[in-house]
């Protein structure tokens, strides 16, 4: 009888263990871009993101910006649209500035690649060239065109 409790605890206990088991921890492999990979993921290329917290100003957590070979950016979120500037601060560290509605200061960030997924992470959250906790990303984004990886981005 005890045995049957104990098999019949556990089959019950699975799936509770099995959701704790895929539950979000971010991604698993992660690869810093710098320098050259860093600049070449984002000059003439345009972005399909989701940031990991939802924006109230927009409705949305999904955004869209195009980023010119020139340091130039055209950014989407819901219904704001702003133009601005981006550049490498760092070798492996990228800031952007806006002009219109956004604008009143520069976010930093440093990427990492998983598949075709790039995430972005204040710098403050990297470490030794590694994130502190890899799901502490700030965005998560994929380029147009290309088949997303991320678990929930469609390119």
């Amino acid at each position: 009888m005890m045995r049957a409790a104990v098999i019949t605890l556990a089959l019950w206990l699975s799936p509770l263990a099995h959701a704790q088991l895929i539950e979000d921890t971010g991604p698993t492999v992660l690869t810093l871009l710098s320098g050259d990979s860093l600049r070449d993921a984002f000059a003439g290329r345009t972005m399909d993101g989701t940031y990991k917290e939802f924006r109230q100003r927009s409705g949305t957590s999904h955004f869209t910006e195009t980023f010119t070979k020139d340091g130039k950016t055209i950014y989407r979120e819901g219904t704001i649209t702003d133009t601005g500037e981006w550049k490498l601060v760092s070798d492996d560290v990228i800031c952007f500035r806006y002009d219109g509605p956004l604008a009143g200061g520069v976010s930093c960030f440093t990427v990492f690649i998983e598949g075709t997924c790039l995430y972005s992470f204040h710098p403050s959250r990297v470490q030794d060239g590694q994130p502190i906790d890899n799901n502490q990303w700030s965005a998560k984004t994929v380029i147009r065109g290309e088949l997303s990886t991320c678990d929930d981005l469609i390119g």
